[in-house]
């Protein structure tokens, strides 16, 4: 249910913040999705203030440029991430000339 009123505009929060979902008790949390360990913010519409909530990172963030998605639970003590991981093979050649 959403009461009557105006809307407001989270822009305090920046352009590079993705919301993440709204607590019990009327704030939301965004997360910047260009940082690792990604750092969970908590916006309060009313009073306009951001301050940090948590930080999330996977347990091995090798590879993991950044987080793409993040849900949480009303209670906000609950965190679901999703990351993609990049991996390659780097082959180093020797090009003296000389064969083995």
């Amino acid at each position: 249910m959403v009461d009557a009123g105006e809307p407001i505009r989270a822009d305090d929060l920046g352009d590079t913040n993705r919301i993440v979902g709204w607590l019990k008790d009327g704030s939301l949390l965004a997360f910047d999705r260009s940082s690792l360990p990604t750092q969970i913010r908590r916006f309060d519409p009313r009073s306009r203030t951001s301050s940090l909530y948590t930080t999330l990172t996977p347990a091995d963030p090798t590879g993991v440029p950044v987080v793409l998605a993040v849900r949480v639970t009303p209670d906000g003590q609950t965190f679901a991430f999703h990351y993609r991981r990049m991996s390659g093979t780097l082959y180093v050649l020797d090009w003296s000339g000389s064969p083995p």
